[in-house]
């Protein structure tokens, strides 16, 4: 005697509204318990003029835990840090300072002093400097 083949059919799943599965229940004006989450491609500006996005990063857990505690120790945002890194590391070390030319007293005190430097080098090899 054969095995009995069962019968498959698909079937559609039903609707399901993923706003009342993810949001927080409504009361009766609209409102909701909880402040809206911005979605992913919404931007967020800030009363000073400076707009930013959400975005989420994951980190090894021993360098998120070493980027908290630098922050708590510094008295930092999170946010405020990452966003130094990640522009440092896009825009490259920031360029050096420019050296002010030396006035010409600066020029004759630093050949003055690197003069001593070398007499006194000459002089600790004399035998009688010992």
């Amino acid at each position: 005697m054969g095995k009995k083949q069962v019968a498959v059919t698909l079937r559609k799943p039903p609707q399901v509204d993923t706003e009342a599965f993810v949001g927080s229940p409504a009361d009766k004006n609209g409102a909701t318990d909880q402040p809206r989450r911005p979605s992913v491609d919404e931007i967020i500006t800030r009363p000073d003029g400076k707009s930013f996005r959400e975005m989420t990063i994951y980190l090894p857990a021993e360098l998120a835990r070493r980027l908290s505690m630098h922050c708590m120790e510094k008295d930092r945002d999170v946010s405020n840090v990452m966003a130094e890194i990640v522009k440092e590391n896009l825009d490259g070390p920031p360029p050096p300072a420019p050296i002010a030319p030396l006035t010409l007293q600066a020029k004759i005190a630093n050949n003055f002093e690197m003069g001593r430097e070398k007499v006194m080098l000459l002089w600790r090899t004399l035998p009688w400097a010992r």
